[in-house]
């Protein structure tokens, strides 16, 4: 196992810790046992599916992950909210120690009560993103992406998909939402940038199969993300194709569209690196013969614009960074890259970032709604919800 990942959870569990028995102080063995149940509830559906892919479809799993992703919104949000406070509360001791007054029942009953606050605050944040979360996604319209000189393609009209993320919570019916939200935008073209699923693909098959009803005149053009290379990409890639998706692992595809040549490149994920022939070349992405018009490039990571800048691509779409998914997260998202929802420019690049189409983890999308992309192709950018 990954020692970052021990380390890394090793640290969020004292925390957990230190907040269970901050709310539950005459209970402190009690109190590391809840916390040690949280983080089973939290973690342990991850590690049977992995070990047993059979229990998929099995009714306990079911309530199991689901009982954990609801959990997890919940822990998450409290643990942000409550950091900085908790920073605070060890710069006032200190500055308490300085004056020498020792230590400070009342300031710590203060901090207790202010935590038991954040708890129902996070508790309050937490049910609404579990709402917003099962709800599904909004249809999100968007306008751009255009020079003057590309103007044969005004009013040209592209859906996109991005980190569905099909698993042990998201299953057929909200699949099935999706694709019926998506087709009623009567696209010219569809894309999804990948994260499409989080389990194996045999346990998907049919959780996937309502995904091969979307339809497009141009087609429906899909590639990979990181995702994807955590359970199987090979099978996962063979498994769309077979439901009509053009997947473009470093590769396009030159479409006509209005008796022009329009370029549509997919380039993988980083972490497709660990697959043979799966490592992120965009220049092998972009090579043709054929005299191309316009040059749209599928990416799952926005940073990947970088490279789409210098290589002369117009538009590139994204996804990823979920816009951190639920607040606070999505206060820190920009942190960690520099697109992160939305449309931006690139000198001549434009980039569009989907906000996520699903969810990933914690059942949870406060303040953050999840999206299906519709953008028109035209000279000047909008946005509106």
């Amino acid at each position: 196992m990954n020692v970052r990942f021990l380390a890394i959870v090793s640290l969020l569990f004292l925390y957990t810790a230190y907040k269970v028995t901050q709310l539950w102080p005459s209970q402190r063995l009690l109190a590391l046992l809840f916390t040690g149940l949280l983080f089973f509830f939290m973690l342990g559906g991850m590690f049977f599916y992995r070990h047993q892919p059979l229990i998929f479809n099995a009714a306990w799993f079911r309530v199991f992950v689901w009982t954990g992703s609801i959990v997890m919104g919940l822990w998450a949000t409290f643990v942000l909210l409550s950091l900085p406070f908790d920073l605070l509360s060890l710069f006032v001791s200190g500055y308490d120690r300085t004056l020498g007054d020792g230590f400070n029942p009342e300031r710590r009953t203060f901090f207790r009560g202010l935590s038991m606050a954040v708890f129902g605050l996070s508790g309050g944040f937490a049910s609404i993103g579990l709402w917003q979360a099962y709800r599904g996604p909004s249809i999100k319209q968007v306008s751009g992406g255009l020079k003057e000189s590309h103007a044969f393609l005004d009013g040209l009209k592209i859906a996109q998909i991005s980190d569905l993320h099909v698993g042990p919570t998201l299953r057929k019916s909200y699949v099935s939402e999706v694709v019926s939200r998506t087709n009623a935008l009567e696209a010219d073209l569809i894309f999804v940038t990948g994260d499409i699923a989080d389990a194996h693909a045999d346990s998907l098959a049919e959780h996937l199969a309502p995904l091969g009803l979307l339809k497009a005149k141009h087609g429906v053009f899909y590639v990979t993300g990181n995702h994807e290379y955590y359970w199987g990409a090979e099978d996962l890639v063979a498994s769309l194709r077979k439901l009509g998706m053009i997947a473009l692992i470093n590769e396009n595809k030159v479409v006509t569209i209005r008796e022009k040549k329009v370029l549509i490149a997919g380039v993988t994920d980083p972490t497709g690196s660990r697959v043979p022939g799966h490592a992120p070349d965009l220049k092998k992405a972009m090579q043709t013969h054929e005299p191309v018009d316009y040059r749209i490039i599928l990416a799952h990571r926005p940073d990947v614009s970088v490279l789409s800048e210098q290589m002369g691509a117009d538009l590139q779409f994204s996804g990823h960074t979920h816009s951190g998914q639920f607040f606070p997260f999505s206060l820190l998202i920009g942190l960690a890259h520099q697109y992160t929802a939305g449309i931006y420019q690139r000198g001549n690049l434009t980039v569009y970032v989907n906000c996520g189409t699903g969810y990933w983890g914690p059942a949870n999308r406060f303040g953050v709604q999840s999206e299906i992309t519709s953008f028109t192709l035209k000279q000047t950018g909008a946005i509106s919800a």
